[in-house]
């Protein structure tokens, strides 16, 4: 697809609006931090929650039209944003309310579309899917093709729809995963004030911080949902009171640090005061998640139905 068949496609927020809102000004707007294209440095550029941390088409089902190309958009990514919001309006403090098992998966889908819903995760997905089926090409061929009736696409074009189906189920099916959805729902929930640290709190589109897993007594998740709050979830109380004893100069710090560095294409914050801090740390450590996300393919490049794909 070329680049002006691409611009007509339809934006697809992979860091979700509701969640970007937060760092937005009163006018609708803060910065986003980002290399343009071909230039080496960090610039700064005022948008609003609706113009950045997007990639048009994203989860777009090719092959078909109208609303049929846009459900998973529409019917899946939608709602996990929309049903969060009042997850989000607790966390914020915006409305008190108790948590219910809604409110907490609502917000435990949320938090894994930070993870899986991102073009390289996706990317990744696909690519595992496109292995499995180059695997033994020739022989899943012949047998593709000793089984085909009338009327069936060629298998080079049937691989291509397999591929494309089976990556958006296995992202929606990563969101939605009981498994992990189960334990995150039991962990002790809790936010952070970061008020008197008199520093806002970046963002990114790496904005999860999970130390030691998830599974162990020491592992917890940190997360910023707005310049001056915390989102944290840990498995013990012990764990829990060593991360409210942490000074809010030191939390931010380390907060800052690890979601800038981490950041694969967009930092976010109120305004540009911190340029030079993101220029100097933005990115640094992204190959860290590229390594997880971006593994090298079973078979390279060169396989001879690779480019079809």
């Amino acid at each position: 697809m070329d680049s002006e068949e691409e611009q007509k496609l339809p934006k697809h927020h992979y860091i979700p609006v509701l969640y970007l809102k937060q760092w937005a000004k009163a006018g609708g707007r803060f910065t986003e931090f980002s290399r343009p294209p071909g230039r080496s440095v960090v610039e700064p550029r005022g948008t609003g929650p609706k113009g950045t941390g997007f990639r048009r088409g994203l989860y777009r089902l090719k092959g078909v039209s109208g609303e049929a190309a846009e459900m998973v958009e529409r019917k899946f990514m939608a709602q996990v944003d929309n049903l969060a919001k009042d997850a989000l309006d607790i966390l914020l403090g915006n409305v008190h309310a108790e948590w219910t098992l809604k409110t907490r998966s609502a917000w435990s889908r949320f938090v894994n579309g930070f993870l899986f819903r991102v073009p390289e995760r996706v990317a990744e997905a696909q690519r595992a899917i496109e292995d499995h089926w180059l695997e033994k090409y020739d022989e899943r061929l012949a047998e593709y093709n000793s089984l085909k009736a009338p009327g069936d696409p060629e298998f080079i074009e049937f691989i291509i729809h397999q591929t494309e189906r089976g990556t958006l189920h296995f992202v929606m099916n990563q969101i939605d995963s009981e498994r992990l959805g189960k334990h995150f729902n039991q962990m002790n929930w809790f936010t952070l004030d970061t008020t008197r640290a008199s520093r806002p709190l970046f963002t990114s589109d790496r904005p999860i911080i999970i130390t030691n897993g998830l599974g162990y007594p020491n592992s917890h998740l940190v997360m910023p949902i707005s310049p001056t709050r915390l989102f944290a979830a840990t498995n013990t109380e012990e764990e829990e009171n060593k991360l409210r004893s942490i000074p809010q100069r030191e939390l931010v710090k380390m907060a800052n640090r690890h979601v800038v560095r981490r950041a694969q294409k967009y930092v976010w914050n109120l305004d540009d005061r911190e340029l030079e801090f993101v220029r100097k740390h933005m990115s640094v450590e992204a190959h860290i998640d590229r390594e997880f996300f971006l593994r090298p393919p079973k078979r390279g490049s060169d396989h001879p139905k690779r480019a079809l794909l």
